[in-house]
């Protein structure tokens, strides 16, 4: 799991702002509160004292899902292929067929391979890539 993976992924797919850390208030907890723009919000980091609701997608195929959905809401669709591939075993690609954009990512594991091509087709959206 990439907590830095996480946090782009948060920022630049999902759209999401980071609200707080516990290290704001001095603890030394690796806890991260982010928002939408609907008030709701989600967690990146461990924290065993919190129940909050996580958000990891390079390694929970659940929050991996999330990003999928929010590419579909750009126009992209999803091809996913492994674990057959040669190391790293999986590969993620997203299309976009009005953009004429291709983007893949691969990783030893589903979820971090979809985080990596999500991010990628994201950064290549803002710089007019893709």
């Amino acid at each position: 799991m990439s907590r830095e993976l996480d946090r782009e992924v948060a920022e630049v797919v999902m759209g999401w702002t980071l609200k707080q850390s516990m290290k704001d208030f001095g603890l030394d907890r690796d806890l991260e509160k982010w928002g939408d723009e609907s008030g709701h919000s989600f967690y990146i980091g461990d924290d065993p004292d919190s129940e909050a609701k996580r958000f990891h997608p390079s390694s929970s195929i659940a929050a991996a899902w999330q990003v999928v959905e929010k590419m579909r809401e750009r126009g992209y669709w999803l091809s996913l292929e492994g674990p057959d591939l040669p190391e790293p075993s999986w590969g993620a690609y997203f299309e976009n067929g009005q953009r004429n954009s291709w983007h893949e990512g691969y990783a030893p594991t589903a979820p971090e391979a979809i985080a990596r091509a999500a991010l990628a087709a994201c950064l290549d959206e803002g710089n007019g890539q893709g």
